[in-house]
């Protein structure tokens, strides 16, 4: 198949690019995610055909890829496609969380309580007489 670019394969597709943009637009950003896009195939056909052709004559024929493989590389290459257009979505990321994900040590309490160290030295001799 004769290579094309994703602006050729896209003109073929107005109502795919008209729905693409209108995303876009309400996300303020050309980043889609490839599970956005998978889900607006689902409900318009127009999109499926379109991302069908893009696997076709825009993916590279030579590498085998998966079909999330294949999604990805669509996002990358509408993202910066539309990017001038939309901006390129660095407002868009998550707030990162001010600190990585809890560990065992978050929830390690000290207990001033003298039972409560009593009881748990208890617990400690009991295991280590097997």
């Amino acid at each position: 198949a004769q290579k094309k670019t994703l602006y050729e394969v896209l003109r073929s597709y107005p109502r795919a690019q008209e729905l693409i943009t209108k995303t876009m637009r309400s996300q303020n950003s050309a980043s889609i995610s490839p599970a956005e896009l998978r889900a607006m195939s689902e409900v318009n056909s127009c999109v499926y055909h379109f991302y069908l052709d893009f696997a076709n004559y825009c993916c590279p024929s030579h590498m085998v890829q998966s079909d999330e493989q294949q999604w990805e590389s669509l996002c990358k290459a509408l993202k910066k496609h539309f990017e001038k257009e939309f901006g390129g979505g660095q407002n868009q990321k998550p707030p990162q969380p001010q600190r990585p994900n809890n560990t065992l040590g978050d929830f390690i309490t000290i207990e001033t309580n003298s039972k409560a160290s009593k009881k748990s030295a208890k617990v400690s001799s009991r295991g280590g007489g097997r």
